[in-house]
């Protein structure tokens, strides 16, 4: 990845990882990350509805 989006939104921020520094992904676990999130949904709710949406295209800041 040649260039971080959430870099420079982290920059805008003052957030201190590592890719506001280099402007590139570094794959960090740095507590100030915005751009990371895991979700795991072993077992839902029952009677509730869970949909995942894919988007294959760049979206947000």
């Amino acid at each position: 990845m040649s260039s971080c989006r959430p870099g420079k939104n982290c920059v805008r921020l003052n957030k201190k990882t590592p890719c506001a520094v280099t402007g590139k992904c570094e794959n960090c676990n740095s507590p100030d990350t915005i751009c990371k999130a895991t979700v795991i949904l072993h077992h839902p709710t029952t009677g509730t509805d869970v949909y995942v949406v894919v988007v294959n295209k760049e979206l947000g800041y």
